[in-house]
């Protein structure tokens, strides 16, 4: 069974070890930290969420919607694969490790 402790560390998007994404035990829940470029501001970005597991362990969730100027927009959710190297989102991204 897939425990928080399986989830916690440093993945990354796509793969490219220049785009760091992390996540972190908090107690029982987790912190997802999410970074970025942003081009036009030439600085990096980081978005942070709290999440819990679902579904036997192996999906991770958000706690709360995202939104923008108050319309939902998204509520981030994974499935981490079975040999717990990669993170497939509901958005497309894959994160690996």
């Amino acid at each position: 069974m897939v425990t928080v402790a399986d989830f916690a560390g440093t993945w990354y998007l796509n793969g490219n070890r220049t785009l760091p994404c992390r996540i972190q035990l908090r107690g029982t829940q987790l912190d997802v930290i999410m970074q970025w470029y942003d081009d036009i501001l030439k600085v990096w970005r980081q978005y942070t969420y709290s999440a819990h597991l679902i579904e036997g362990g192996n999906v991770i969730v958000a706690d709360h919607e995202f939104t923008d100027h108050n319309h939902a927009l998204a509520l981030p959710k994974g499935t981490i694969s079975s040999d717990l190297k990669r993170i497939a989102w509901i958005n497309g991204e894959i994160w690996e490790r």
